[in-house]
């Protein structure tokens, strides 16, 4: 066919099992055969060939998780560039293109998902060497679809010779052979602009029609013109700084009969509560008061105490510091002399004697303390002289003392003299034991006696509050100004209270008479309040004053004064007339809108119409056009089967068992009668023959560009009979198309190169386990 491409020659390096640079010729020849055993690289050249044309290899299928792979799927050596070189050629000249890999490759384009990625696409003219796209390639085919119709009918793949069949359902049968129809491709294109332009459509009616449910669900739609509010200025009722309240806006947004209503309650229970001010306030303060529970029982229990504070604390202190001492008389008379409080102590019980007492005292703890160091040197000595005597006593001839270095006339007297002062130092702790009784018993029998008893008769007639008593008036001392406060406010509202002020008592208080008096001075506080005016407490739980007073003023009294029942009126009036407005404003937005849907959903129709129309004519045509294809399948299939349940030169019908005049679904049936598709009547290998004649028939009806057709050995899935069919019908049907075969079966290769030979094809025999390529000639 004038104008399209065979294949001239694949160039190859560090592909798949292709180490280093490999070439194949295919010299345009009508029927290039590869044979020999497989593992050899049949289908890897086939694989090149789809590469260098379509960028992709679609027999890979991803099944790597998260992580990346380290190396590229077809490279051979991953430290080594890679690349496939295609040199195309027509009757006007020829093209080359290569595909090699990127210089720069990321883990991620190694994933088999991003195959495509990997490569970069180049022109080669000469030494010129220019990058391109997959779109200019296609140009240079003059096939803007040349990877679609590779694998749809250029090329038939070992692996899965019937996945046209299996791998589709009708419907997409349908759909994969309609877009083979170029001359419908423009009317799909305008259907596919109405679409759009529909679904845009489609969203600008759901807008309006979401506003339109807005103005409904606010219920202004039905209000009449009565509710017109009397013409008011715009004037802030509240005076709190930052009031953010939408009812005290200028301008209130998306208003509606509920927030109209809500506004005016709560500018009802505002109004309720300025008509009642008076005694709110009033009775507010007098009931916060009798709340202060704390500071009510201090004032009654401690009040008339606080001031004397200080003077409890210090009898306390007295007491715990005279008891400290009365706590040592009984014992040891150092730690008595040790205290830091002695002194203070003796003025406190009122002892006049006290420098005497101490220095008596003093006398006896340092005579103890030097009799105590006395006694125990001369005891230690004594037991030294001891130790010695015994070792003289055994040297009868020694007169020299080894005590005192004295020389005696003789042995007897010196242990006399040794004698005579044992008794002089025995004597000598006698006597200073004797004056340490005599100063103990005088201090014992009459100075200390005195002073205990001035101790126990402080202790006796001393009366201090408990330490809970002070704990508790000073917690109340801390609260004085408190207190203070209370007293002069109660003082203001003549309320008698000084019956119920505690007396003080060295025992605890009572807080049973506490809670007595506390409750007889709330009813004081309360009963300075009039009673309630009519209606004012069924009138407060139902409006919650102290709510709106917090929420509203801030629960300040000075914000409250400054509004005025005036001031509500005028703003009840204000409210109203911004709801009218705003209702005049939603019926006019909803006429607005309803006109505009009613518009906008007639040209949705219209628009929807028109893409029916259009879509069925498609339909239509597509169906008449895949007449173009249903003959030549026919007669193919019928002249490959030769023989099968529905006779013997009887094709495969297309059949869209839908009826009617559009294409929907398509059916491969062997019987016009019967609705069973071939994949559940036929064997594999006459599915396999089925599938190839169909490829067959697409591309001679539809290729453009290409005039190749590559089977890649076809023994492995066609009955033998079928393979026979099939080399006469590629031989006969197909004389203008370039033939690229691959058998593992040598005489299926003999009988393909016999056939074409015969015939004075131009046949080239491959035999890749050798490396070796064979021109054939019948000559």
């Amino acid at each position: 066919m004038i104008g399209m491409y065979r294949l001239e020659r694949i160039f190859f390096y560090n592909f798949k099992l292709f180490s280093g640079d490999f070439s194949i010729r295919f010299g345009s020849n009508d029927l290039i055969v590869f044979d020999g055993p497989n593992g050899y690289g049949k289908t890897s050249v086939y694989d090149a060939v789809e590469l260098a044309i379509t960028g992709n290899i679609r027999r890979f299928t991803s099944t790597e998780s998260q992580q990346n792979p380290d190396d590229v799927v077809v490279a051979h050596n991953n430290d080594m560039n890679c690349y496939v070189r295609l040199e195309l050629k027509n009757s006007e000249g020829s093209i080359t293109v290569e595909r090699c890999l990127k210089d720069k490759i990321s883990n991620s384009d190694k994933k088999i998902i991003n195959f495509r990625n990997l490569w970069d696409i180049y022109l080669i003219d000469g030494d010129d060497r220019r990058q391109i796209s997959q779109l200019d390639l296609n140009d240079l085919l003059k096939n803007p679809n040349v990877c679609r119709d590779f694998t749809l009918f250029h090329y038939v793949e070992q692996e899965d010779t019937a996945h046209f069949l299996k791998g589709r359902s009708e419907k997409d049968r349908a759909n994969a052979l309609s877009v083979l129809f170029g001359d419908t491709v423009e009317m799909q294109e305008k259907v596919s602009k109405v679409l759009e332009f529909e679904k845009r459509l489609g969203d600008v009616v759901r807008d309006k029609d979401r506003e339109r449910k807005i103005l409904e669900n606010r219920g202004n739609l039905n209000v009449s013109e009565e509710y017109q509010g009397a013409e008011a200025p715009f004037i802030p009722l509240l005076k709190r700084e930052g009031s953010s309240f939408e009812w005290d806006k200028q301008t209130i947004l998306n208003f509606s009969v509920e927030k109209r209503d809500s506004f005016l309650l709560e500018l009802k229970k505002i109004s309720a509560l300025v008509e009642n001010r008076e005694f709110f306030l009033k009775y507010r303060v007098h009931s916060r008061a009798t709340l202060q529970r704390e500071v009510l029982m201090n004032f009654l229990a401690y009040s008339k105490h606080m001031d004397r504070l200080e003077e409890f604390k210090e009898g306390a202190r007295q007491m715990r510091l005279v008891s400290s001492i009365a706590s040592l008389l009984g014992g040891k008379l150092d730690s008595l002399l040790e205290s830091p409080f002695l002194l203070e102590c003796f003025d406190l019980v009122g002892y006049k004697n006290g420098e005497e007492f101490v220095a008596g005292l003093r006398d006896i703890v340092d005579g103890k303390k030097y009799n105590d160091d006395s006694s125990k040197v001369v005891s230690d000595l004594l037991s030294f002289r001891t130790h010695l005597q015994a070792h003289l006593d055994n040297n009868d001839g020694e007169k020299e003392c080894l005590l005192c270095g004295s020389s005696f006339e003789s042995h007897t007297h010196m242990m006399e003299a040794i004698k005579n002062k044992e008794l002089a130092l025995r004597s000598v702790l006698s006597v200073d034991e004797k004056r340490l009784d005599g100063l103990l018993s005088e201090f014992l029998s009459n100075t200390l006696p005195l002073f205990s008893r001035l101790v126990e008769l402080f202790l006796e007639r001393k009366a201090v509050p408990s330490a809970d008593y002070i704990s508790a008036l000073e917690s109340a001392k801390s609260v004085e100004d408190r207190i203070e406060r209370l007293k002069l406010w109660l003082d203001k509202q003549d309320v008698t209270y000084s019956d119920l002020l505690l007396p003080y008592r060295e025992e605890s208080i009572s807080f049973d008479e506490l809670e007595e008096n506390l409750l007889l001075l709330n009813k004081r506080i309360m009963s300075k309040v009039e009673a309630f005016p009519d209606g004012y407490e069924e009138l407060e739980s139902e409006m919650d004053f102290e709510s709106v007073f917090g929420i509203y003023f801030d629960s300040k009294v000075e914000l409250l004064n400054a509004v005025e029942s005036t001031d509500i009126e005028e703003k009840q009036k204000y409210i109203q007339k911004l709801f009218f407005q705003s209702i005049s404003n939603d019926i006019k937005a909803y006429e607005t809108l309803i006109s505009d849907l009613s518009k906008l959903n007639a040209k949705k129709d219209a628009i929807a119409s028109l893409r029916t129309k259009l879509k069925k004519s498609i339909s239509r045509y597509q169906k008449l056009l895949i007449k173009d294809v249903e003959l030549p399948f026919y007669i193919y299939s019928g002249k490959v089967l030769q023989a099968h349940q529905s006779g013997i030169g009887n094709g495969i019908f297309i059949k869209d068992k839908t009826g009617g005049d559009e294409l929907k679904n398509i059916r491969f049936v062997s019987n016009w009668k019967s609705d069973h598709d071939v994949i559940n009547t036929m064997s594999s290998g006459q599915i396999a023959a089925v599938v190839i004649t169909l490829y067959l028939a697409l591309n001679k009806v539809y290729a453009k560009g290409l005039a190749v057709l590559l089977i890649d050995d076809p023994v492995q899935t066609m009955d033998e009979i079928n393979m026979i069919s099939l080399v006469e019908l590629l031989r006969n049907e197909f004389s203008d198309r370039q033939i690229i075969l691959s058998t593992h079966e040598d005489h299926v290769s003999k009988y393909f190169l016999y056939k074409f030979l015969k015939y004075r094809k131009s046949v080239r025999q491959i035999k890749l386990m050798e490396r070796k390529e064979f021109q054939l000639s019948n000559d």
